[in-house]
């Protein structure tokens, strides 16, 4: 799960469009993204811009985005673009 503040939109999706082709390199896929409408409980911290879900067939594919052309040079897009973000990571159960 991300959750992102954004400094700068336009400049995140410059980075989206290689992360997105790395995550499906990887054999992932954004399972969803919403704009965040309100934060209900939490303080100045907890306000998000976007929430995007992600699912991955495992810990070792998220991990091999690094390995992706071009994904660490777009990585700085992200960094500069961001107030600030969080990136959870779950393990889903098995059917």
């Amino acid at each position: 799960i991300n959750l992102n503040k954004y400094l700068d939109r336009d400049r995140y999706l410059q980075y989206g469009v290689v992360a997105l082709a790395a995550v499906e390199s990887v054999g992932g896929r954004v399972l969803w993204q919403s704009e965040v409408e309100q934060t209900v409980i939490g303080d100045q911290r907890d306000q998000y811009d976007e929430i995007i879900a992600v699912w991955y067939p495992s810990r070792s594919a998220f991990l091999g985005l690094m390995n992706h052309p071009g994904y660490l040079e777009a990585a700085e897009h992200r960094l500069a673009s961001l107030e600030h973000a969080t990136l959870l990571t779950i393990t889903t159960p098995q059917d």
